[in-house]
């Protein structure tokens, strides 16, 4: 079996790169999360909390999805409503 090997040079050189790629990423996806919370209800300074119901209604009637709602409430401890960093 042949193992490749890097040079300490090459690492830091990949590691450095990657670094700027992560940097130069938007934060999209938590921006698109934290805009879904605020049209439930929530808060832009992601205070606040949403109605666990409203958001069952959404998943099922709006989008049709055919998650369980009831088994993801259960996985993050709540059942009423629902804080920024649980949804």
């Amino acid at each position: 079996m042949k193992i490749n090997k890097i040079d300490e040079k090459s690492l830091v050189k990949t590691l450095y790169i990657l670094k700027e790629m992560e940097m130069e990423e938007p934060d999209d996806q938590e921006d698109e999360y934290l805009d879904a919370f605020v049209a439930l209800g929530g808060s832009a300074d992601k205070e606040g909390r949403i109605e666990a119901k409203l958001l069952i209604e959404i998943i099922k009637d709006d989008f049709e999805l055919t998650i369980n709602m009831q088994e993801y409430l259960n996985s993050v401890e709540s059942s009423d409503s629902l804080d920024f960093y649980q949804f």
